[in-house]
């Protein structure tokens, strides 16, 4: 029950959103899921809920949920290219009401990029509470990820190095920097910087991580690093070859033919 102005209301939910979220792309695995509408279960080829008039009343009511979805993206995204700040990032908080499926204790942050040949951005990450799960995705002005197999457009915190100051330094740019944090804008000189924070408790305002960026060259980005006091490993061609190549094992299991 919920109280509104006084009165108390019984609060129902409709709706069952489900996400499945990997962090280690080298051991994890999706789960299968089978849901079947208890008047199905054991049910023939001519079961109530198979009758046309049934079915048709299911495609209808399918049609109306993809056109308002078609709506909301296509409206949404022209706004956030409008209002997102640029080689910078909006501040993770709570996602606004319209995401809907969003889920609580969950917090975003975005921004975009916009990057001439060799320019790169250092996102300096610094968490105050411990997240379950946290990551980093790339995509374009339309919400799409980029590749996520052939490139390292996207990051989890298991696909991160931590510097020894406890924070994670991640550098956007369009050729591997050398270094293990790379974020591959695939060649897109402007693009989104969506960031999700997923926490087992609700934080408090004071609990939630910051993010900060710093617009250098893609020579600089070791020095840069330095300068905000994290360090920048190499990493080699073999590196990255074997990186992209577990990535692209993982997706396989994700989504099999």
């Amino acid at each position: 029950m919920v109280d509104v102005n006084g009165e108390q209301h019984q609060r129902v939910a409709p709706f069952l959103a489900i996400r499945q979220v990997f962090s280690d792309w080298v051991v994890e695995s999706p789960y299968r899921l089978h849901l079947t509408r208890r008047t199905e279960v054991g049910a023939g080829a001519r079961g109530q809920d198979r009758q046309p008039e049934v079915v048709a009343g299911q495609l209808r009511e399918l049609g109306v949920l993809v056109r308002n979805q078609m709506r909301f993206w296509n409206a949404l995204n022209p706004v956030l290219a409008e209002t997102q700040p640029t080689n910078a990032v909006r501040q993770p908080a709570p996602p606004f009401i319209a995401g809907g499926t969003a889920g609580v204790a969950q917090l975003f942050g975005g921004g975009l990029y916009n990057l001439a040949p060799g320019q790169a951005v250092v996102l300096e990450i610094a968490l105050v509470a411990d997240p379950h799960y946290f990551g980093i995705t790339l995509g374009n002005l339309w919400s799409e990820s980029f590749d996520q197999g052939r490139s390292t457009s996207s990051r989890s915190r298991d696909q991160m190095h931590r510097s020894p100051d406890g924070r994670f330094y991640v550098v956007v740019t369009d050729e591997d920097p050398g270094g293990q944090n790379w974020l591959d804008t695939t060649g897109a000189p402007v693009g989104n910087l969506t960031s999700r924070f997923i926490f087992s408790h609700e934080v408090a305002d004071d609990e939630r991580p910051t993010i900060t960026a710093v617009v250098c060259d893609r020579a600089d980005v070791a020095w840069q690093i330095e300068q905000l006091g994290g360090d920048f490993p190499e990493f080699t061609t073999e590196d990255r070859l074997a990186e992209r190549a577990a990535r692209q094992r993982h997706l396989d299991r994700r989504y099999p033919a």
